[in-house]
């Protein structure tokens, strides 16, 4: 018997799981995480840390020799953003933690669809920071 309730418990645990990652906090376009563990539920804050900062927030924690490294990852506007993506260069000295920071900040804009102020232009940025996140690994 408390074999058959600790498996419909667990059971229960990932399909909450997999229902509130699937979900969207109305409004924000910022996702919930959670998951499934043998313990329970447990936030997955540790994976996308930055999730809970406002964008302005987001905007304040990179600093201004951070930011100037991020212009020079993106080139200027579209165009530039294309042209980085075809012949990507990582800036020396660009943290990280700044483009982590900066791809949470992409992914809400990217979320909220084509009608979206920036739209097209964070799309790109978002691309260029995967693609450089993936090269610093």
């Amino acid at each position: 018997m408390i074999g058959g309730l600790a498996a419909r418990a667990d059971a229960s645990n990932k399909f909450i799981a997999a229902f509130a990652v699937a979900s969207v906090v109305a409004g924000t376009g910022v996702g919930i995480g959670l998951q499934a563990t043998s313990g329970g539920l447990t936030t997955l804050e540790s994976a996308a840390p930055y999730f809970r900062y406002t964008p302005g927030q987001l905007n304040q924690l990179i600093g201004g020799a951070q930011r100037e490294l991020l212009k020079d990852l993106f080139g200027q506007g579209e165009q530039g953003a294309l042209s980085r993506l075809s012949n990507l260069r990582i800036p020396e000295g660009l943290s990280r933690e700044t483009l982590e920071i900066y791809k949470e900040a992409a992914v809400r804009v990217v979320q909220r669809g084509p009608g979206a102020l920036g739209y097209a232009v964070q799309q790109l940025r978002l691309q260029i920071v995967e693609k450089a996140l993936s090269l610093l690994k």
